[in-house]
């Protein structure tokens, strides 16, 4: 299937012309991962910023978003290990065209993560401090 890797940087976009072939849309969103570091070395190296917005919409051939890689999923690696991974909610075909609603759902999505996250984190936390005054 042809995807076509349209890069969205604050308010301008640069859009792919010709697109990759690709068996899935995890690979898809593999290349558009490396593509993003890629873009993200070459700003760095130029002595620029890498704006937090910034992103690559992965469409199919009739510009419909399959995929959004922000390139902060990049940049950023995660701060707190993540305990519960499944979605808070199904994502519908009708929705993988909406890239507000995707935005949004991501967004979320990694809140959701973060908050499971720390809350591991604070459990593990007392059981440690139980443990040890349990040896006092």
């Amino acid at each position: 299937m042809l995807y076509l890797f349209n890069v969205v940087m604050g308010g301008g976009e640069i859009a792919d012309p010709e697109g990759s072939e690709f068996s899935c849309l995890d690979d898809a969103r593999e290349e558009a991962k490396q593509i993003a570091r890629d873009l993200v070395a070459e700003e760095l190296q130029q002595g620029r910023p890498v704006e937090a917005d910034w992103r690559i919409d992965v469409t199919d051939e009739f510009g419909n978003v399959q995929a959004v890689v922000r390139f902060r999923s990049i940049v950023m690696k995660p701060r707190l290990r993540i305990v519960h991974s499944e979605p808070a909610c199904e994502v519908t075909p009708a929705m993988l065209g909406n890239a507000p609603f995707l935005d949004h759902y991501h967004c979320a999505h990694a809140v959701r993560q973060e908050i499971h996250a720390i809350a591991a984190n604070i459990t593990e936390t007392f059981e440690e401090m139980r443990a040890r005054l349990a040896q006092l």
